[in-house]
């Protein structure tokens, strides 16, 4: 029969006039942000969560059998914690590729350290130099 599997990708869900709204904004804000007269440029800054332990990084696991009866239950699941430790960690890349000082911690990131790490400590010199 020749039937092949894929996996699904990611993809946003958009609801209601989600998508209208997201093209008409990316279409301002690229007129307002492109360079024309070489005085504007693109920094973005992101944070994102590392597990300490790798074995919690989302990754699809596979085991192959037989028979279901040979397999314990340990070859069949994937042990993980509910709340895992992981590390915070945030950086700005302007659009020539130049990278902020990046800022690690194990807190989750509030807004009184968000402006007083990241955007004080790191962003605004980043933005001078």
């Amino acid at each position: 029969m020749n039937i092949k599997s894929r996996k699904k990708v990611t993809g946003p869900k958009y609801v209601k006039d989600q998508k209208e709204r997201a093209e008409k904004s990316l279409r301002r804000l690229c007129k307002l942000s492109i360079p024309s007269d070489g005085e504007k440029f693109f920094i973005m800054d992101d944070e994102t969560y590392c597990p300490v332990d790798p074995s919690h990084v989302p990754d699809n696991e596979y085991y192959n059998i037989v028979d279901d009866s040979e397999i314990d239950i340990e070859a069949r699941t994937k042990r993980k914690l509910k709340f895992y430790n992981k590390y915070l960690v945030w950086q700005a890349i302007s659009q020539d590729g130049q990278v902020s000082e990046p800022y690690i911690t194990f807190v989750t990131i509030s807004k009184e350290i968000y402006l007083e790490e990241c955007i004080k400590r790191r962003l605004v010199p980043f933005i001078n130099k």
